[in-house]
């Protein structure tokens, strides 16, 4: 499992820190892993967690999803964590 916390004081996305998270969990160079919008849309991701704090119900958004060999879990707070499947 990896796991981290989105750092919202840059301009970085949610998004980007899922293929960074990725690319750790594989192993590999996030930016030779296959494209994350291929497997979620990831503008509705970043809108949605942006929304989310925004509007200071960060904490209600949960978002999982599958990529490849791996579950992904993105939390509202930012809590970024990348799991093998069961």
């Amino acid at each position: 499992m990896a796991s981290v916390a989105h750092d919202f004081t840059t301009d970085e996305s949610i998004s980007t820190t899922v293929a960074t998270v990725l690319g750790r969990a594989a192993g590999m160079d996030p930016a030779t892993i296959r494209p994350l919008y291929e497997h979620i849309d990831t503008d509705a991701l970043d809108a949605l967690v942006a929304h989310g704090i925004e509007t200071g119900r960060g904490s209600g958004v949960s978002v999982e999803f599958s990529v490849d060999d791996f579950d992904v879990s993105v939390r509202g707070d930012g809590e970024v964590s990348v799991y093998d499947p069961f």
